[in-house]
Parts: structure tokens; sequence; C-alpha cells
């Protein structure tokens, strides 16, 4: 579960922006009816989270940017041991500023074990691309939601939470400090701490260190959408964009390794009026193995099979979708597994090649308890401003930038005088909520 992540210094971001999934139900009249709403979840630690952040704006402003920072914060937690030592950490920092001044980031999430014991965590790092400056991981079982501002903490244990690890460049004497120390417990993971352009978590957790291996499990397995930190994964039908074409063909194999998953997406296809059948081959060709799939039509009691790739793009966008949606929603993972963790999904543009019933239908999958069984949780941009009307205020972040190119982003319950169950869609394309594109043609 994510409960809220921020940057500064990161692509269009010049100063902090914090995307917050978090509700402050003290200000909630009708808590119930909220709870009832299927838009918000109560998570194990207390607090009132959203299932669904929709981010808007003009074209450039910055939507793309959010999801790429959630993306970085995972690739960094994750992947950055297969920097080589010499590699440059790939931050896009803010374009119009001194040249690789210090970018930050940070987060909060929660993570859910098998008995249902629930742990916070604030994990932040400051780093320039040459290295990593400050990195610190901060954790409460209490249910207490730890702040930003822990950061700048100092002590091992405060009111709000307890400090596992912080490592911090000395300029002057040209080192690491770590601190505490015995969080490691064993000194092959505090050498682990001179790694100048990877986290100490993404490493650590390759060399058996548990709570490290617990918290990497969540990002890799359990997060994930169709943007890297580099960019949108381009169109199914797109040939220049073979990570995306990858990606619907995995999914096709695991359509295909689960009968009863195709069945439940073949069901889908027909609610969101597609009303056709999967047929998926393998064949091994030269000793390597290929998936070939159709789409089988049924039409006066007579099958007509045709190829996949011969279906709309909206159509393969809709395939595509499903099986990631399922696979968020779903409380046990395709083999049947009941899953540890809460899901987190990132998607920009949702609506790409859909039309705007079929959009609708799929984020009413995120928000209905009887299908959204893991109370998965979902941020994503979009251009179709209907989907507005689906959610409320705590749900709506406007990116907005500036004439200098600074792109600022906030949360529509920050607006005034906005109320829940207005009509966002109505107002915000009358121009009420900001975020609109100046167009003079």
């Amino acid at each position: 579960m994510i409960h809220s992540f921020s940057c500064k210094n990161f692509y269009s971001f010049k100063d902090q922006v914090e995307v917050s999934f978090v509700v402050n139900d003290k200000e909630i009249k009708d808590k119930d009816a909220l709870e009832d709403s299927g838009l918000y979840f109560r998570s194990p630690a207390g607090t009132l989270l959203s299932k669904v952040n929709v981010v808007i704006g003009a074209n450039a402003s910055g939507k793309t940017n959010v999801l790429k920072t959630i993306s970085f914060i995972q690739w960094f937690l994750c992947d950055s041991f297969a920097l080589k030592s010499d590699q440059q950490i790939p931050i896009e920092q803010f374009a119009f500023t001194k040249a690789d001044s210090p970018s930050e980031f940070s987060v909060v999430f929660e993570i859910e074990d098998r008995r249902h014991r629930s742990v916070v965590y604030t994990y932040n790092f400051i780093a320039t691309k040459e290295r990593v400056i400050e990195e610190s991981l901060y954790k409460n079982q209490k249910g207490k939601i730890l702040t930003l501002q822990n950061k700048a903490t100092t002590s091992v244990r405060d009111n709000s939470g307890t400090l596992l690890f912080r490592r911090k460049w000395s300029e002057t004497k040209k080192r690491y400090s770590l601190s505490p120390n015995d969080f490691w417990k064993d000194d092959k993971f505090q050498i682990l701490q001179t790694l100048k352009n990877s986290s100490i978590i993404s490493n650590a957790s390759r060399f058996g260190h548990f709570e490290s291996q617990n918290i990497v499990n969540f990002w890799n397995n359990y997060t994930g959408g169709d943007i890297s930190p580099f960019g949108r994964i381009g169109s199914i039908v797109d040939e220049f964009s073979p990570r995306r074409q990858d990606m619907f063909i995995k999914m096709l194999q695991i359509y295909n390794q689960h009968p009863a998953l195709k069945e439940e997406v073949e069901q889908y296809i027909e609610k969101l009026g597609a009303n056709f059948s999967l047929d998926i081959q393998t064949k091994e060709i030269n000793k390597k193995e290929y998936i070939f799939a159709n789409a089988v039509h049924r039409i006066r009691n007579q099958e007509y099979p045709i190829g996949i790739k011969n279906e709309s793009s909206g159509t393969l966008e809709m395939l595509f979708m499903l099986g990631y949606i399922l696979s968020f929603i779903k409380k046990e993972d395709f083999s049947g597994n009941e899953k540890i963790h809460h899901s987190f999904a990132f998607f920009d543009e949702f609506e790409l090649g859909l039309h705007p019933d079929v959009a609708m239908a799929l984020l009413d999958m995120f928000i209905r308890t009887e299908t959204n069984q893991n109370n998965a949780q979902i941020i994503f941009t979009t251009h179709n401003h209907l989907l507005l009307n689906e959610v409320d205020k705590y749900q709506i972040i406007i990116a907005k930038k500036n004439k200098q190119g600074v792109s600022d982003v906030y949360r529509l319950d920050q607006v005034e005088g906005v109320e829940i169950g207005d009509d966002y869609f109505g107002k915000y394309i009358a121009g009420k909520y900001g975020g609109k594109p100046e167009i003079t043609i």
C-alpha cells in the first residue's frame, strides 16, 4: 500500500511536490458513506487510503512525470544494484537549474505480512548523477504515519517511528557514515554503504538481508505499470515499441498457462462488447518457443479465427489492460496463492485506445469491492475527463506548469469551495479548478 510519495529537482519538478493517497478522516462528516463508496479502504495500520488517484492537466504540464517519480523510486529500490561502479545514476534533473544539484525522493508505504501485522516504512534518498548523498529508512509498527519531515530527524527513535538506518556522504571526509549499525547485524551488509550509485536495500536484498528482501518483494512483485522512469512503454501496435509488445506477449503466455484466467478474461471481453474467445498455442521453431494467438469470432454457429494482431488497437489494449488489472485486484495470484501485500498500479493515459465507456468500466473494476478483492491502488493520468465524476475531490490530482517551466501538483481538496459530489467534470472543463491549457487559436 502506498501512503504518499514525493520528489524534488526531478524532470519538470524543481521544488518538492507530494502525491498522497491519505485522507484525513477527521475532516469527513459521513465516514461510513465514504468507506461504503468503494473508493477508499482502511489500511491495517488504521489509515484511510484512496484506491484511486487521477492525474489531469494540460499537455506537458508534468502529469507523466508524477508517474515517473514512483517508477524511479521503484527502480532505485529494486534494480539500482545492476549499475556498474563507474555508471551514473540515471536521474533526469530539472533542466533549468544548477548542473547536478541533488534530487530528493521520499515514499511512505505499508506492508502487511501473512500474520496481518502492519509495518509502515518511510524511505528517503538524496542523490546526484554521481552519487547518493543520503539514504534513510524508518519503520513504524504502531500505525502512525511517518511524515516527510522525519528525514531530518537525528535520533534513532522518536514518537513517530524507528530509524533503521541512515547513510550520509561527507564531502570533507570523502566517505559515508552509517547509523545505526545494528540494523545490518552482519559486516557483509555494512560494506554495502560504500556503493555510491545504488540503494543499500537493492544490494542487501541480493545478499540475503531479510527485511530488505521483504521490501524489494513488495516493490518488484506487487507494484508496476506501463511507464518506466524514462517514459511510457509505447503502444502494442506500434512497431517501435518492442517493450510493450513483449509485455503483451508475456500476458498471452500467462493466459495460456492459466486457463481459468483466460476464461475470466473472455467473460470480461464479452461484457465489454467485443465477444470473441482466445485460441493461444505455442510452437517450437529452430529450438525456440514462440506463441501464436487468434481471436475466435463465432458468427452463425461458425467459428472464424483471426490473428490477434489483426484486431483493433483498442481491442489489443483492452486485452492487455484486463490481464494487468486482474493481476492487481485479485486476492490470489494466478497460481492460486494468497497475496501477501496489496498491489499498486500506475498507468499513463489509462484510456489510450479505449472507448470512454470501456475505460470507465475498467476503472470501476478498481472501485467496486466485489471485484477489487485486494484493495489494490491505482494512479493514472488521463485526458478522458468524464472519469472525474467516478471519483471525488480527494482523488483528483491537477498538474500545472508555469512560464519558467516549473511543474506543480495539487489535490482537488486543496482548492477552496470544492465539495464531495460536485460536478468535477463540468467545473474542470469550465476552468474552475485550473490545470487547463491556454489555447488562443
